[in-house]
């Protein structure tokens, strides 16, 4: 999948595009709105990522903007999830990396 939504750098759009390529996925279990609910298993996926124009930064931005962030992310990232893999999953970082 490509995502080409610009992006704003120092008050400025500036044009990014990203390349997508899903290698895994789990659907999870339970109320995907509840992180907290009974039975509760989240969907996530792993990812490559592969920005062909703007900068690194745009991989979280482009995610967050299709309504997947980035585990753990902070600034753009839904915080439900990142508390759920925080205290369940021990993540207590980005969940980003470089290859």
């Amino acid at each position: 999948m490509e995502c080409a939504d610009p992006v704003k750098v120092d008050g400025i759009m500036k044009d990014a595009t990203t390349i997508f390529t899903r290698l895994a996925s789990s659907e999870g279990r339970g109320d995907q709105r509840d992180v907290f609910s009974a039975g509760y298993s989240p969907a996530h996926t792993l990812l490559l990522a592969s920005p062909r124009t703007g900068r690194t930064h745009q991989i979280r931005r482009h995610l967050a903007g299709l309504g997947h962030p980035v585990l753990g992310d902070t600034a753009h990232g839904d915080s439900k999830v990142n508390r759920y893999w925080r205290e369940r999953g021990g993540l207590d970082r980005l969940a980003l990396h470089c290859l």
